[in-house]
Formats: structure tokens, sequence, C-alpha cells
């Protein structure tokens, strides 16, 4: 069971890490200023807020 466990958290490393090198540091850092102005103007959800749009989504 360990080991299955162990296979598919390798799995989900190399898709997240191959998503970052996808997308390119000069892009993230894009899209990390983007979001920090972006909430600097107030626009931003609290994590209680988006959790909750989930569950309802998701009817959890």
């Amino acid at each position: 069971m360990a080991e299955i466990r162990e296979c598919a958290d390798d799995e989900l490393k190399k898709k997240s890490d191959q998503l970052f090198k996808d997308l390119g540091i000069d892009m993230l850092m894009k899209k990390l200023e983007q979001s920090r102005k972006s909430a600097l103007q107030g626009n931003y959800r609290t994590s209680e807020d988006v959790i909750a749009d989930m569950r309802r989504k998701f009817e959890i």
C-alpha cells in the first residue's frame, strides 16, 4: 500500500514539476506580479469563500 502511495506521489510531483517547466520562469513571475496587483486592488477571495463555493458546486 505504501509503495502505491509513493508511486502516486512521485507521479503527481513529476506532473507538477512539468507544469512549471512548461510555464517558464518568466511567465510564472509575470503571473505572480499580475496576481499581486489584482490583490492590491481588492480582487481576491478568502479561502473560506472558495471552499464554500467548491462544496456547493460538488455537493460535499
